[in-house]
């Protein structure tokens, strides 16, 4: 995990200009994109070395104080402080290894008429409701979730799927979403069964995950809207409500909901038809 710290640091050290970061200019020429070592050293307070060994994984007693500080000086979101926290203090959260949807999942997401994924920790689509499967893989069979062995995963289906890539209108936008998400959930389950070999696969299978995968950014998937060009429902700007299950921490519910032009929410009756017709229930297994 300090190697990861190292590289994270690094990586946020590049990103950051010089001016914003209130340094003056000195008039050298910069061989380094963004700050330099011995400057964020100097904005946070602590020594070159130190830093230094922080940057190369061999300090491994970073205090909270000087997470703080070094949150300040990249201007880190919350969620990259907490990364950064997790990354130079471990604590990985417990799993309780349940791989199948809390009871009551099914009965629950059925209720609602908009589109609902449960996911897991790696972007394994444990369920899904008539009109997300509609949505986001018609051309997958609608029980797939329900067998292990067929189970889409959310990540590969964005990342590597050419129907589902067809789907989103600025696609390197959502690959660079499921990048910044996945490195969330390694800092914040660092050995979940799975999760390692998922990022390595992405990574060696698609260039544009690898080069977004190498900037380390962190967040939750879906915070910023995003629009789809669906061939039934049209084109939709949709937004995404996550919710974590409250008996299975692993597990994470995904609402999304859509507006029109005038402000009124979207009708997701031209899905539901499509469910419901002949040809609607035909969807090959894969």
């Amino acid at each position: 995990m300090y190697i990861e710290l190292g590289q994270f640091l690094k990586a946020r050290r590049s990103q950051i200009r010089p001016e914003a970061a209130g340094v003056a200019s000195d008039g050298k020429r910069r061989r380094v994109s963004g700050l330099r070592r011995e400057e964020v050293a100097r904005l946070a307070g602590v020594s070159e070395s130190y830093y230094r060994d922080l940057e190369q994984g061999v300090a491994v007693n970073a205090s909270p104080q000087v997470l703080d500080s070094l949150a300040r000086v990249f201007a880190l979101t919350p969620q990259e402080h907490e990364h950064m926290r997790l990354l130079a203090q471990p604590t990985p959260r417990p799993s309780t290894g349940f791989q199948e949807p809390a009871p009551g999942t099914h009965q629950l997401i059925g209720t609602i008429a908009g589109p609902v994924l449960v996911t897991g920790v790696t972007g394994d689509i444990l369920a899904w409701n008539a009109s997300a499967h509609m949505l986001f893989a018609s051309h997958l069979d609608i029980n797939a979730p329900d067998r292990p062995q067929t189970r889409p995963n959310l990540a590969r289906l964005i990342v590597l799927d050419p129907v589902s890539r067809g789907l989103f209108v600025d696609w390197p936008a959502k690959v660079r979403d499921v990048a910044a998400h996945l490195r969330l959930s390694a800092g914040a389950w660092p050995s979940y069964p799975g999760l390692s070999a998922l990022i390595g696969e992405l990574g060696i299978r698609s260039d544009e995950f690898a080069r977004v995968w190498a900037q380390h950014a962190v967040s939750t998937c879906g915070l910023d809207p995003f629009t789809v060009d669906h061939p039934v429902a049209g084109v939709l700007t949709l937004e995404q409500h996550t919710m974590v299950s409250p008996t299975v921490p692993e597990q994470t519910y995904m609402v999304f909901t859509a507006q029109q032009e005038s402000g009124a929410e979207v009708s997701w009756d031209p899905l539901m038809r499509a469910c419901a017709s002949p040809s609607g229930g035909e969807h090959e297994a894969r």
